[in-house]
């Protein structure tokens, strides 16, 4: 199972820029993925000529955050902090609303390091 990572883009007056890049993600993030996304939001941050990066991370189902929405917002900030481009978000799209969630609702979620971990996709703890 996959879910989607919507990426726009910012220019520097804070305008959206006429491009929406999907890409599709584990429905649960490892923390050896962390480097690769970096790398690929830094790409695309330099692209765009260091453009604002907006990152929302899409989930079908209940509007309640599980501990997979915390894991992969947690890696997504990281990454966007680790890219040294500004960003704004993770955001968080859950049916037909969008939300900011506060980073102290998942700064310290610990990342899963193996399918074997646990941590299921459906805990609302």
């Amino acid at each position: 199972m996959t879910r989607p990572v919507w990426i726009t883009l910012l220019d520097e007056q804070s305008r959206p820029l006429p491009i929406v890049i999907p890409t599709d993600v584990p429905a649960r993030p490892y923390a050896d993925e962390l480097p690769g996304v970096a790398d690929f939001l830094t790409c695309l941050a330099l692209d765009f000529d260091r453009a604002t990066l907006v990152v929302t991370l899409e989930r079908p189902g209940p509007a309640e955050i599980v501990n997979a929405d915390r894991q992969w917002l947690r890696l997504l900030r990281e990454a966007c902090e680790e890219t040294g481009f500004p960003f704004r978000g993770p955001f968080l799209l859950l049916g037909r609303s969008v939300r900011e969630v506060p980073v102290g609702d998942y700064r310290g979620i610990p990342l899963v390091y193996s399918e074997d971990a646990g941590n299921d996709d459906q805990d609302s703890v």
